[in-house]
């Protein structure tokens, strides 16, 4: 429910303010909204709450996983994600926004050692959630990185790997781990995983 103002005139609702990250506007069910987007970190100052604001956190992807003999490897993990509506009080709240993790290079045809992905960087907003970063994947037979911790958690953990087959989470994410490198191939290279993002929306006039 929108509060409103009494006034003279009649009621005025009141709505959220605020400035930071990438600014658009959206209907939605006939309502306006107002989204601020940040992909790398900023600060997000709220100047009037009036309602909950729905925030979006995704942690970074983890790296793509090469294999040390061509076959078996997998992908990076998402980063963790979580969506809800949360009350942030007046003021500048930080936002942090976790890079992807590293590649791990090329297939190694032969041996060479485990190539293993970088994990995901966090993503957080001051008052808000923090969404951990993706493992990284691995070749067969090697050990993935860890897997970052979100709060809530397990909710907003980041995305775990399996050895053989493609990237899964935990929880709903955007899908940001990087590829592996598949196939008895030289040069055929992993991919790093991508950033995460914080979103704040909310209703407006």
């Amino acid at each position: 429910m929108i509060p409103t103002l009494a006034g003279a005139f009649g009621s005025t609702p009141i709505f959220n303010e605020a400035t930071g990250g990438t600014v658009t506007t959206f209907i939605s069910g006939g309502k306006n909204y107002k989204r601020h987007v940040f992909l790398s970190g900023g600060t997000f100052t709220i100047t009037r709450s009036a309602i909950p604001f729905i925030v979006t956190v995704v942690g970074g992807g983890g790296g793509g996983g090469a294999p040390p003999d061509g076959f078996g490897a997998s992908n990076g993990g998402p980063g963790g994600f979580y969506s809800a509506p949360i009350s942030l009080t007046l003021g500048a709240k930080t936002v942090s926004v976790g890079g992807g993790g590293a590649d791990s290079g090329c297939v190694r045809i032969g041996g060479g050692g485990c190539g293993v992905g970088g994990q995901g960087g966090s993503s957080s907003i001051t008052g808000g959630w923090t969404a951990g970063g993706g493992k990284g994947g691995a070749g067969f037979g090697c050990s993935e990185t860890a897997v970052g911790t979100g709060s809530p958690s397990p909710a907003a953990d980041g995305g775990v790997t399996a050895r053989d087959n493609a990237a899964h989470g935990l929880s709903t994410s955007v899908g940001n781990g990087g590829n592996a490198a598949v196939g008895p191939y030289p040069g055929i290279c992993s991919t790093a995983g991508l950033s995460g993002a914080v979103v704040v929306e909310y209703e407006t006039i």
